[in-house]
């Protein structure tokens, strides 16, 4: 299996599995979603996640989940570009 990795604003190496932190988005891109998606997605901003997948073009892939009470979930994946995301720790 071949060893995917991409690299961050900063230029560190990240690969699959590596956590990562959301450092910018570009909001007008969402502006055809309802704006409790759009919030979600704001909200997503600063926070860090596990790198899931890595294209052929270097995008970074995250998803989070969101509780909507009991037994009901929704989730929003990203795929980010390499200024969009940091390597934490």
């Amino acid at each position: 299996m071949e060893d995917v990795t991409t690299v961050d604003t900063n230029g560190k190496p990240v690969r699959i599995g590596n956590l990562v932190r959301v450092i910018d988005l570009q909001m007008h891109l969402f502006d055809f979603l309802e704006p409790n998606e759009i919030e979600d997605i704001r909200s997503m901003i600063g926070e860090t996640f596990p790198v899931e997948d890595i294209s052929s073009t270097g995008l970074v892939t995250v998803t989070k989940c969101f509780n909507r009470g009991p037994g009901q979930h929704e989730s929003h994946t990203l795929s980010l570009l390499q200024g969009q995301f940091e390597l934490t720790g």
